[in-house]
């Protein structure tokens, strides 16, 4: 990170995380936080992504421009409400490993294509340190809508609050609560990436990254398994329970953090 680019207090971004064939993430930020010396920051990202879940590969390619405002200036005087809007523009391609093809569940074509949305956002933002808070809160909202050309068409609302309170000595009372819904647009159905799915460290601990959420039966990939002949019919009927996502989320998770 770079926050005095070519001398001009811009600030830099370059984010490279690989994790071998599993996982790889390229992305460049430009930020201007004071742009033409007034309150507003405005930015741009360029990204690719190469995901490999258990089901199926995912590549994201594309770009945002972004833009955002302090709220109430007079009322909070170091800028802690935030609101922000950004325009992405992503080309989606999605395959399946024809060993666990579950495309009949997971339709390719509801996500692959262009993608151009629109999101506005507003952060409240009282933590002591953004990184590792120890006391405060946060709270964010935001609206997504997808369909201002392209290919895929969704709307998007996410809403979530945090509350950090050390309590003694450096144990730390920590709460996060969530709702979102997701929704087609006309006759078009959500895209399956859209979907809902908890799971892993940042929202589920205890389960497999995006393990828990509604289930579908795949035929195509419970004939996968009946054909292999490694596994009874009893067996490959659970297997094929495929975990697809839900148009809603709703989750309420606490903790106690103490260090090691």
């Amino acid at each position: 990170d770079e926050s005095n680019f070519l001398g001009y207090g811009y600030r830099t971004s370059l984010r490279v995380e690989f994790n071998g064939e599993r996982y790889q993430n390229y992305t460049v930020s430009l930020t201007d936080p004071y742009f033409n010396d007034s309150f507003w920051s405005v930015g741009t990202d360029l990204y690719y992504t190469d995901s490999r879940l258990n089901q199926f590969i995912q590549k994201n390619a594309g770009g945002a421009i972004r833009a955002g405002h302090p709220l109430l200036m007079d009322y909070f005087k170091n800028n802690n409400f935030y609101a922000f809007i950004r325009y992405k523009l992503d080309d989606t391609m999605v395959s399946f490993d024809p060993r666990m093809d579950v495309s009949d569940v997971m339709d390719p074509a509801t996500v692959n294509g262009i993608t151009s949305s629109v999101t506005v956002s507003a952060e409240f933002d009282k933590r002591n340190d953004r990184m590792m808070p120890t006391d405060g809160v946060y709270a964010s909202a935001s609206y997504e809508q997808a369909g201002l050309g392209g290919d895929i068409r969704f709307n998007k609302a996410i809403v979530n609050a945090r509350y950090y309170k050390n309590i003694f000595w450096d144990v730390v009372f920590r709460n996060n609560i969530s709702y979102g819904v997701v929704n087609g647009m006309g006759d078009d159905p959500i895209p399956f990436t859209e979907l809902f799915r908890l799971g892993g460290p940042n929202n589920l601990r205890g389960y497999t990254f995006r393990s828990v959420g509604t289930r579908q039966f795949s035929q195509k990939y419970y004939n996968e398994l009946l054909a292999g002949g490694q596994i009874t019919p009893q067996v490959a009927l659970q297997e094929a329970q495929t975990v697809v996502g839900g148009s809603q989320q709703a989750y309420y998770m606490t903790e106690l953090e103490f260090p090691l």
